[in-house]
């Protein structure tokens, strides 16, 4: 949970100063997993997918802050994060909403309600 401190030429969705939840998962919004709201199996997040699946058997989706075998992205805890995929990796925040509002849409929240979901 942050505030937008610089942006990317390809970036459409954010501009500085907005204020952001990003969650631990990492996902495009356009495989086919992502179409189907399977977010946490997203097919083009995770960079390191070969060796997941060689040892998983499987693959999840790249995830902020984890192992290499979940792509080896920096943040989670981090004081600054480089988002890949930010037209659909982040929630922003709507105006009047204070930061304890919205601190556990981050991970606790999402993943209970995913789990609720399934």
């Amino acid at each position: 949970m942050g505030e937008v401190v610089e942006v990317g030429r390809d970036n459409a969705a954010l501009k500085v100063g907005d204020r952001v939840v990003v969650p631990f998962t990492i996902v495009c919004g356009e495989c086919d997993q992502c179409r189907r709201g399977n977010f946490s199996v997203c097919e083009r997040s995770n960079r390191n997918k070969e060796a997941a699946d060689k040892l998983f058997g499987h693959s999840t989706a790249g995830l902020f802050g984890y192992t290499h075998l979940t792509g080896g992205y920096a943040g989670g805890q981090a004081e600054y994060v480089c988002m890949p995929f930010v037209d659909k990796t982040h929630i922003k925040i709507p105006d009047g909403l204070t930061d304890e509002q919205v601190l556990f849409l981050g991970d606790i929240f999402l993943t209970g309600w995913q789990a609720a979901v399934n």
